[in-house]
């Protein structure tokens, strides 16, 4: 039954998290229609939701977002912590005599499923959520696979609450300066989010490079995407003027490697924006045509020759190719 060799190496700490979650869930709770026991489960249960907050907010029950414990000097202790919680589970006999349970397979309790509906409803709030484990199924200790444990002495129970509290709190105060800073950054990045001028996300990115980087890149990274949403980048134009049509190839190549990331980011947003624009030319230009052809087609020679001569003149105003087709024709 003894499991600490078996996670002691060669495990992440999201690992030993969710072996630590599991080796609460070895618990079962059960009908009781009495209140103070119920209490006592209850007690339990908000406990193994502390763990599971406590790992949400670490990044550790969730492979993608960001583990803050990962560079941290004290990581070593969160380990000795979480293996420690799995000790507590590790023999069945302290199982049995230091906290008062039985096996589940001894057992005539009926697992909790119906139970009593005010202590149903507060259960389900504050339920544990399963978590995916990061190593496979196969090479999981097998402690966390067999026994089953219900409750038999509430007195004894209540010292596998008080020395889990304890390991909790232990994981929850050695770690509460990174929560306060992951708490802070996430709401300064949300600031920064709400922040619509370029040169203030600039000057913050410029401040912030070297003691926040992440907080840096993020308000790079805004400036970066308000910039070519708003066509701001003049130098842009100004580039593509320099080289011209006329250039040669060795030109626009030599330029082409001057230019940063983003100046070809925005060059190419661009001339996507100029092949649009010529693209709705061509398709008035098709438009105008197509009526053009309609209306010759009802006139005769005469006044063909007449009308021909009233686009002319239209061209001459410099007028919309629009307007050719609706501008009223002058009597014959």
């Amino acid at each position: 039954m003894e499991v600490l060799g078996a996670v002691a190496s060669g495990l992440t700490l999201a690992d030993l998290f969710n072996y630590s979650s599991e080796a609460l869930d070895l618990i079962h709770l059960y009908q009781s229609q009495d209140a103070d026991f119920n209490s006592l489960q209850l007690q339990f249960k908000l406990e193994k939701c502390r763990l599971y907050n406590w790992g949400v907010e670490m990044g550790l029950a969730d492979p993608s977002k960001r583990n803050l414990l990962h560079e941290w000097h004290s990581r070593n202790l969160i380990a000795q912590s979480l293996q420690q919680i799995i000790h507590l589970f590790s023999s069945a006999q302290e199982i049995r005599k230091k906290y008062g349970c039985d096996n589940i397979a001894g057992s005539s309790a009926s697992l909790v499923g119906s139970s009593p509906q005010d202590f149903n409803n507060i259960g389900t709030a504050f339920n544990h959520f399963r978590i995916q484990p990061t190593t496979p199924e196969t090479e999981r200790p097998s402690i966390l696979r067999k026994s089953k444990w219900v409750i038999r002495d509430r007195k004894k129970f209540l010292v596998l609450i008080s020395e889990v509290r304890g390991l909790i709190d232990s994981l929850e105060n050695i770690t509460n300066d990174l929560s306060s800073r992951a708490r802070l950054e996430e709401s300064l990045r949300n600031r920064i989010n709400e922040i619509a001028n370029v040169d203030t996300l600039l000057m913050i990115a410029s401040v912030w490079k070297g003691s926040h980087p992440r907080l840096a890149s993020a308000a790079s990274n805004k400036a970066e995407s308000i910039s070519m949403s708003s066509g701001k980048q003049n130098y842009i134009s100004e580039w593509q003027i320099s080289v011209g049509d006329e250039a040669s190839e060795e030109t626009v190549i030599a330029k082409i490697e001057d230019l940063t990331v983003t100046e070809l980011k925005h060059s190419i947003v661009r001339s996507s924006q100029e092949i649009e624009a010529l693209k709705r030319q061509l398709e008035n230009v098709s438009q105008t045509r197509a009526a053009l052809i309609r209306r010759m087609s009802s006139l005769d020679n005469s006044q063909r020759s007449h009308f021909l001569r009233w686009c002319i003149f239209l061209v001459a105003l410099n007028l919309p190719g629009y307007l050719w087709v609706i501008f009223p024709l002058p009597p014959f």
